[in-house]
């Protein structure tokens, strides 16, 4: 596979991943703010059966909240940095120490 096509993936679905934090905890805060209770979303139900539920939720605490952006706050940083670029910063920056 192209090196292109594997970064425009590799971009796209971690920036993708950043933005939908950024909306969650946007809607976190709306909601927590007068509340001051835990944000609980409720997407579909995954399986019924009688009084079970298992659904597809989102459920969100401050800690939370911190947590999935930095989770995917780094992982965007580190694709979108050039490869090799950590590596030769820090030769870089080792030599002219010395």
């Amino acid at each position: 596979m192209p090196n292109k096509i594997v970064n425009t993936v590799a971009l796209s679905s971690t920036g993708i991943s950043f933005a939908c934090a950024l909306e969650a905890v946007r809607e976190f805060l709306t909601y927590v703010a007068p509340t001051g209770q835990i944000f609980r979303k409720e997407f579909f139900d995954w399986i019924v059966a009688g009084n079970f539920r298992a659904g597809f939720d989102l459920q969100m605490d401050q800690l939370t909240v911190v947590m999935v952006l930095v989770v995917t706050g780094v992982g965007f940083l580190s694709t979108s940095t050039p490869p090799g670029t950590w590596h030769m910063k820090a030769a870089t920056t080792a030599s002219s120490l010395t």
